[in-house]
């Protein structure tokens, strides 16, 4: 994750599009404060369910089924028996433009 800008409530209220538009469009994040503490954070949705994939993954990988399973899928994808689902993403995306 890249350094976050750090906002208050009300400046992030008053900038919400502008800040929306960076987020989604040029891969800025933003940390919202109130009252001096983190309260919420501003991301484009292509990072955060990227975020969310590393997490599944790593939830994944503590446990030792999961381990097994990821190291089976891992060793069709070399063998050319599954596509990893970045793959199938940047494909669907070049289908729609």
């Amino acid at each position: 994750m890249a350094k976050a800008s750090v906002l208050g409530v009300r400046e992030a209220r008053a900038r919400f599009s502008e800040l929306l538009e960076s987020a989604q469009f040029r891969g800025r994040e933003f940390l919202i404060e109130r009252a001096g503490k983190p309260f919420a954070v501003i991301i484009g949705a292509e990072q955060y369910a990227q975020m969310q994939s590393e997490l599944a993954t790593l939830q994944e990988e503590r446990s030792a089924d999961g381990r097994k399973r990821l190291r089976r899928a891992k060793t069709d994808i070399e063998a050319g028996r599954l596509t990893p689902h970045d793959v199938i993403f940047q494909r669907l995306a070049t289908k729609k433009k």
